[in-house]
C-alpha cells in the first residue's frame, strides 16, 4: 500500500502516516496463538526478539523514503 499512499501525497493529500496492524507478534482471537503477526518475531519461552523480513522491508522502504 506504499504505492497508494505515494499517489495520495502527489495529489496533495496530507499523509502524515500509516499504522501497521502489530509490530510484535500478537494474541489473535480466533487463532489463539497458532497464528503469527507482526513485523517482529517474540521468542515466547526468552522473550527475545526478532526482525522479521517483513519488518526489514518496512525499514528499508522508511529508509528509502525518508520523511517529508
Amino acid at each position: 500500500y506504499v504505492s497508494i499512499f505515494a499517489a495520495a501525497i502527489n495529489r496533495g493529500i496530507p499523509v502524515l502516516g500509516a499504522f501497521h496492524w502489530s509490530t510484535i507478534d500478537n494474541f489473535e482471537w480466533n487463532l489463539g496463538v497458532k497464528q503469527r503477526f507482526g513485523l517482529v518475531h517474540v521468542d515466547r519461552k526468552t522473550m527475545e526478539r526478532t526482525m522479521k523480513e517483513s519488518g526489514r522491508y518496512w525499514m528499508r522502504v522508511i529508509e528509502k523514503r525518508g520523511t517529508k
